[in-house]
């Protein structure tokens, strides 16, 4: 009789360990608890506001976005596919209209590219 492995459950996901790595160019690479401590060292840097520049005239957007909220909206400047840079300067929060409209930006020039 052979013995099928069942799927791991999603509550059961292991976390994964807190790591700081500096990368012989001075990059930065977070994980887990380390890199939670540095959204939130760039949320309380931006005091929570939106960051992204709407407009040359207007300045920044300035939206407050609040903590629970911002984990999830903290935006790589160099995305982070492409240098893996998780340096507080690389970071910025972004209020979730503007963290959306950026990616769909970036799909739409990944796509016309491949046009």
């Amino acid at each position: 009789m052979t013995r099928t492995r069942l799927a791991r459950s999603p509550m059961r996901r292991k976390r994964k360990p807190s790591r700081a790595r500096v990368m012989l160019d001075g990059r930065e690479v977070l994980t887990g608890a380390a890199w939670e401590q540095r959204k939130r060292e760039v949320w309380e840097r931006d005091a929570g506001l939106c960051q992204i520049q709407a407009a040359p005239y207007l300045g920044i957007c300035a939206r407050y976005v609040p903590w629970p909220e911002a984990r999830l909206n903290i935006d790589h400047i160099v995305k982070r596919s492409e240098s893996r840079d998780d340096r507080a300067s690389n970071l910025r929060v972004l209020c979730p209209y503007h963290h959306r409209m950026r990616h769909e930006q970036e799909r739409k020039l990944k796509w016309s590219r491949h046009a």
